[in-house]
């Protein structure tokens, strides 16, 4: 039995390994954070703030999720809301399989295999994030140029640089983290 164990345990320590190293490798050397999935009051909030915005649209709408991950952020929209159509994009296939496989029989739910700054973000009415600093620039000049008048984004922790936030919502997260969640209207 405790053969086993080690035998098991050895193996998710090669792959959690390579899948560091792999995605280091594949995040332009760090530019792109490592999952790290949306948490506590910030997580509470994000979705929140999606959902004053997604009963009031008598249209349905595209909200998509930028590094979605396991799908944490999208799969309680999607099944509250089945009127409106959710696409996740995620780089790594590990938690892309799992955010499919997570997300199997909604309709108006898909996740997609690709790095977001290459997706055509020109139709989407609500953006969601949780990314880091680094790729601050980027975003913000890939929402300006892609995004139309109208679209929302709820970014976790992590202000977009040259946007001005019409809402900075306190989010202290295990009482200690000050974090926050920004809402942005373009």
């Amino acid at each position: 039995m405790l053969l086993a164990l080690t035998i098991v345990l050895t193996f998710i320590s090669i792959y959690v390994s390579i899948y560091i190293i792999s995605a280091y490798l594949k995040s332009e050397h760090g530019k792109y954070p490592p999952f790290v999935p949306t948490f506590g009051a910030m997580k509470n909030i994000s979705l929140q703030e999606a959902r004053k915005i997604l009963p009031s649209s008598n249209k349905p709408l595209k909200i998509v999720d930028l590094g979605s991950g396991d799908g944490r952020m999208l799969l309680p929209l999607a099944q509250a809301f089945p009127q409106h159509h959710f696409c996740g994009y995620e780089w790594s296939w590990t938690l892309w399989r799992i955010s499919a496989w997570r997300g199997q029989g909604l309709d108006n739910l898909r996740f997609i295999k690709q790095n977001f700054m290459q997706a055509d973000l020109s139709d989407v009415d609500l953006v969601m994030c949780f990314l880091s600093n680094e790729l601050s620039q980027d975003l913000s000049n890939k929402f300006k140029h892609e995004l139309k008048q109208g679209s929302i984004i709820i970014s976790s922790a992590f202000a977009i640089k040259e946007l001005t936030p019409l809402k900075e919502i306190s989010a202290p997260t295990y009482g200690f983290l000050p974090l926050k969640v920004y809402v942005y209207h373009i």
